[in-house]
């Protein structure tokens, strides 16, 4: 690991990490995030799920009334905290946000089609590892519907897990429908199916929820608002399992739900398509 300078002032990277280059050249990593950030509500707390090594932690504890960093990986996770430093703001775990409790294993070369080496120092993609769904891991996880305060005013919400991050949304199903945050998070179709998880369910569960959905400069990034007309722009170079009605109902009935269900569901998604 190592210490480079950045826009935000020093910062711990590893030492291979493609994220700790573009942070040394005095670029702002993910940029097209930053202006979602800018224009939320900062009078609450913001959630970083997917913290890494707390570039984007820092930056929404100098704007938010309280931040929470979620950072699966061991090593990550401490750098994380060498960056969070003394801020008296922000709260940091050690563990995955998933929607069910469990331990779970890291994603291997098999799924992730580079080598994950033990030493994160030694990969440029220390940034992108994954967890598996197996429950029978050394990672922790759980729903941080469970760790939160129930009055936690939570305004902000970015997520990215790396194929997993509706799965953490359902962790904080009780805190979305309470709060209404404005939510930044990335849809990957590879490593989401790794989840048993489509586009379908995604839209799913932001319908349910009274969110419509813009696509960022990211084709991966995604900003959901409450409240705003659930428009849901489908793009098949990001999903092509979506780019039309017929192939979402495939992947609505693929799912195993019942028959009313699933017919009740796609009837809601063409309506809104329609729209």
């Amino acid at each position: 690991m190592k210490q480079v300078n950045t826009l935000q002032g020093p910062f711990w990277v590893f030492d291979q990490d493609h994220l700790g280059q573009v942070l040394a050249s005095m670029q702002w990593w993910d940029g097209q995030i930053k202006p979602v950030i800018d224009a939320a509500d900062h009078s609450g707390w913001a959630l970083d799920l997917g913290a890494s090594v707390g570039w984007f932690t820092c930056y929404l504890a100098s704007l938010f009334t309280q931040v929470v960093a979620v950072e699966m990986h061991p090593s990550t996770f401490g750098l994380l905290q060498r960056n969070i430093g003394d801020r008296p703001n922000v709260t940091a775990h050690n563990l995955a946000a998933y929607d069910q409790a469990g331990y779970f294993s890291l994603a291997d070369e098999t799924f992730l089609g580079w080598p994950c080496p033990a030493d994160l120092n030694q990969t440029p993609n220390a940034s992108s590892v994954a967890v598996l769904p197996d429950l029978a891991g050394t990672i922790p996880g759980g729903r941080l519907d469970d760790l939160l305060p129930r009055d936690a005013p939570v305004t902000f919400i970015k997520c990215d897990v790396q194929g997993c991050d509706l799965r953490a949304l359902k962790g904080l199903d009780a805190t979305i429908m309470r709060c209404h945050p404005t939510i930044v998070f990335e849809y990957e179709s590879g490593p989401s199916s790794w989840h048993r998880d489509s586009w379908v369910d995604y839209v799913a569960f932001f319908t349910r929820h009274g969110y419509g959905l813009e696509q960022l400069a990211s084709p991966m990034d995604w900003v959901a608002y409450a409240g705003k007309r659930p428009e849901f722009p489908l793009a098949p170079q990001a999903h092509p399992q979506a780019d039309n009605l017929s192939q979402i109902k495939v992947a609505i009935l693929r799912h195993g739900w019942d028959t009313h269900e699933a017919q009740l569901l796609f009837a809601d998604i063409a309506a809104i398509l329609r729209n």
